[in-house]
């Protein structure tokens, strides 16, 4: 047993040795593939970078790489421009709309209504119809932006074995000379793209400036309205106490046409205000707001609110 078991001792030795050995040689092995590979790469590299500005493939890429990039933000940047301007254009027409619902109570209910109170009063004329108004949704025109084909004078991607031939047959000036010009193209139309940008940005800004507006103009219509129609009450209040007074006193119905000089002075006032608050309502809603530009339309909506704090005034004062 001594012998036996000192000769499978030997034998686990020297299969542990040539196991060791060997995993020793596959480690070496792997460490010197690795080793090739990353030299190979590193070659490949270097051999590329030569190439590339040899032939002028290296401003290509950075061409290619400008182009990629500005196509992507001019497309997100319409996109967001597309979106907005429709939120936008549609704030425009509630407002419009509302404006044109506003005009048509002054028109049809409002100054209809105080020229029957006051009919003896003839300075005001009532037209039986007015203009409707609408939004036209106009916008600025984008250029497009050119396509890879417009822009690009050679293409390595594309024509691979022709760029070759062209750069080795001409030592690279044609190649090179192609891809300069490529770059600079691609750098122009970036330029362009910037300023396409910049005009969605102010567009963006005078209708978000147009909507304000409109929204305050909205306002003060209503504001008008209402101011109006309490004034309008008290008149007719001052009217309906005189005739009922006169009932009284007369036993008989008086004329519809009486004189002003027989209310108190108080409601004489009252019915002067309303003449002048009538006035104004009637310039308020005959004035167009739907073809005017943004400054324009910042005027009206201050002219709106002298106008509502006037008629306020005579409410007051009455």
């Amino acid at each position: 047993m001594g012998i036996f078991g000192g000769i499978k001792s030997i034998g686990r030795s020297i299969s542990s040795g040539i196991c060791a050995a060997g995993s020793s040689i596959k480690n070496g092995v792997k460490k010197t593939c690795t080793t090739i590979k990353s030299g190979v790469k590193k070659a490949k590299k270097k051999i590329s970078n030569v190439w590339g500005n040899f032939s002028g493939k290296a401003q290509f890429e950075e061409a290619k790489r400008i182009q990629g990039k500005f196509t992507k933000r001019f497309s997100k940047a319409k996109e967001d421009f597309n979106t907005q301007t429709e939120l936008l254009f549609n704030k425009i027409e509630k407002s419009i709309e509302n404006i044109n619902n506003n005009k048509s109570t002054i028109h049809k209910k409002l100054l209809p209504e105080m020229v029957e109170k006051l009919s003896k009063i003839k300075d005001i004329k009532i037209p039986k119809e007015f203009e409707i108004e609408e939004y036209q949704r106009n916008t600025i025109k984008l250029d497009r932006i050119k396509s890879r084909d417009e822009l690009f004078k050679i293409d390595f991607d594309k024509h691979k074995f022709k760029t070759f031939v062209q750069a080795t047959f001409t030592f690279g000036f044609y190649t090179r000379k192609k891809s300069k010009e490529t770059l600079f193209a691609v750098k122009e139309e970036a330029k362009k793209i910037d300023n396409e940008i910049a005009k969605m940005k102010a567009e963006i800004k005078k209708l978000e400036g147009i909507v304000q507006a409109l929204e305050n103009t909205e306002h003060y219509f209503e504001s008008v309205l209402n101011i109006y129609t309490r004034l309008l009450t008290r008149v007719d209040n001052s009217i309906n106490t005189l005739y009922f007074k006169s009932i009284r006193f007369t036993h008989s119905l008086i004329s519809s046409n009486f004189s002003l000089r027989m209310l108190p002075k108080v409601s004489q006032k009252e019915i002067e205000n309303l003449i002048t608050a009538s006035k104004v309502l009637k310039n308020m809603a005959e004035t167009k707001v739907s073809s005017m530009d943004k400054d324009t339309i910042n005027e009206y909506q201050k002219e709106a609110k002298k106008s509502k704090d006037e008629i306020g005034k005579k409410l007051k004062v009455a």
